[in-house]
Protein backbone atom coordinates (compact mmCIF):
# COMPACT_ATOMS: atom_id res chain seq x y z
CA UNK A 1 0.00 0.00 0.00
CA UNK A 2 1.43 3.37 -1.02
CA UNK A 3 1.78 6.13 1.54
CA UNK A 4 -0.18 9.21 0.62
CA UNK A 5 1.35 12.59 1.33
CA UNK A 6 -0.64 15.80 1.41
CA UNK A 7 0.41 18.30 -1.24
CA UNK A 8 2.15 21.36 0.22
CA UNK A 9 -0.67 23.60 -0.98
CA UNK A 10 -3.02 21.74 1.39
CA UNK A 11 -0.77 21.24 4.43
CA UNK A 12 2.36 23.18 5.17
CA UNK A 13 4.54 22.15 8.11
CA UNK A 14 7.44 23.93 9.76
CA UNK A 15 9.33 22.19 12.58
CA UNK A 16 11.72 24.21 14.70
CA UNK A 17 13.08 23.57 18.19
CA UNK A 18 10.70 20.65 18.77
CA UNK A 19 7.60 22.60 17.73
CA UNK A 20 5.59 21.61 14.66
CA UNK A 21 3.60 24.48 13.17
CA UNK A 22 1.18 23.17 10.59
CA UNK A 23 -1.28 25.15 8.49
CA UNK A 24 -4.14 23.44 6.70
CA UNK A 25 -5.76 24.98 3.64
CA UNK A 26 -8.93 23.77 1.99
CA UNK A 27 -11.20 21.13 3.40
CA UNK A 28 -10.82 18.70 6.29
CA UNK A 29 -13.47 16.20 5.33
CA UNK A 30 -14.16 12.68 4.18
CA UNK A 31 -12.59 13.74 0.87
CA UNK A 32 -9.20 14.63 2.40
CA UNK A 33 -8.66 12.79 5.71
CA UNK A 34 -7.12 9.73 4.05
CA UNK A 35 -4.55 11.94 2.33
CA UNK A 36 -3.87 14.02 5.46
CA UNK A 37 -3.76 11.38 8.20
CA UNK A 38 -0.14 10.25 7.72
CA UNK A 39 1.12 13.83 7.68
CA UNK A 40 -1.01 14.69 10.72
CA UNK A 41 0.35 11.75 12.70
CA UNK A 42 3.86 12.67 11.60
CA UNK A 43 3.38 15.87 13.61
CA UNK A 44 3.48 13.71 16.76
CA UNK A 45 7.27 13.49 16.38
CA UNK A 46 7.44 17.05 17.70
CA UNK A 47 7.00 17.87 21.38
CA UNK A 48 4.55 20.65 20.62
CA UNK A 49 1.98 20.72 17.83
CA UNK A 50 0.27 23.92 16.69
CA UNK A 51 -2.33 23.32 14.01
CA UNK A 52 -3.67 26.41 12.26
CA UNK A 53 -7.13 25.92 10.78
CA UNK A 54 -7.77 29.54 9.77
CA UNK A 55 -7.65 28.67 6.05
CA UNK A 56 -9.94 25.65 6.01
CA UNK A 57 -13.03 25.97 3.85
CA UNK A 58 -15.00 22.97 5.11
CA UNK A 59 -14.91 20.43 7.93
CA UNK A 60 -17.17 17.45 8.57
CA UNK A 61 -17.39 14.73 11.22
CA UNK A 62 -14.56 12.76 9.54
CA UNK A 63 -12.29 15.79 9.82
CA UNK A 64 -13.34 16.26 13.44
CA UNK A 65 -12.58 12.60 14.14
CA UNK A 66 -9.06 13.02 12.75
CA UNK A 67 -8.48 16.06 15.00
CA UNK A 68 -9.81 14.23 18.07
CA UNK A 69 -7.63 11.16 17.41
CA UNK A 70 -4.59 13.38 16.82
CA UNK A 71 -5.28 15.16 20.12
CA UNK A 72 -5.72 11.84 21.97
CA UNK A 73 -2.45 10.50 20.59
CA UNK A 74 -0.67 13.73 21.49
CA UNK A 75 -1.92 13.39 25.07
CA UNK A 76 -0.81 9.75 25.27
CA UNK A 77 2.67 10.76 24.05
CA UNK A 78 2.79 13.74 26.45
CA UNK A 79 2.82 16.21 23.55
CA UNK A 80 1.32 19.69 23.70
CA UNK A 81 -1.45 20.10 21.11
CA UNK A 82 -3.09 23.42 20.23
CA UNK A 83 -5.48 24.55 17.52
CA UNK A 84 -5.45 28.09 16.21
CA UNK A 85 -7.72 29.89 13.79
CA UNK A 86 -10.68 27.59 14.16
CA UNK A 87 -13.61 27.50 11.76
CA UNK A 88 -17.32 28.08 12.62
CA UNK A 89 -18.17 24.59 11.35
CA UNK A 90 -15.62 23.11 13.76
CA UNK A 91 -17.17 25.03 16.64
CA UNK A 92 -20.59 23.72 15.61
CA UNK A 93 -19.39 20.11 15.40
CA UNK A 94 -17.67 20.36 18.79
CA UNK A 95 -20.94 21.63 20.29
CA UNK A 96 -23.04 18.91 18.62
CA UNK A 97 -20.77 16.13 19.86
CA UNK A 98 -20.10 17.86 23.20
CA UNK A 99 -16.34 17.79 22.66
CA UNK A 100 -13.53 20.20 23.39
CA UNK A 101 -10.12 20.58 21.82
CA UNK A 102 -7.37 22.86 23.16
CA UNK A 103 -7.41 26.18 21.38
CA UNK A 104 -4.85 28.94 21.60
CA UNK A 105 -5.89 32.27 23.00
CA UNK A 106 -5.64 34.91 20.26
CA UNK A 107 -2.67 37.21 20.79
CA UNK A 108 -4.90 40.22 21.44
CA UNK A 109 -6.45 38.40 24.44
CA UNK A 110 -3.29 36.81 25.83
CA UNK A 111 -2.02 38.10 29.19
Amino acid sequence: MDSKEAPPEILSVEITHGTAKARLKGELSINTVDTLKDDFFGLLNAHEIRLDLSDITDIDSCGLQLLVILHQQACLLDRRFTLTGTHPQLEQLLAIYQLTLPQAVPAEFAP
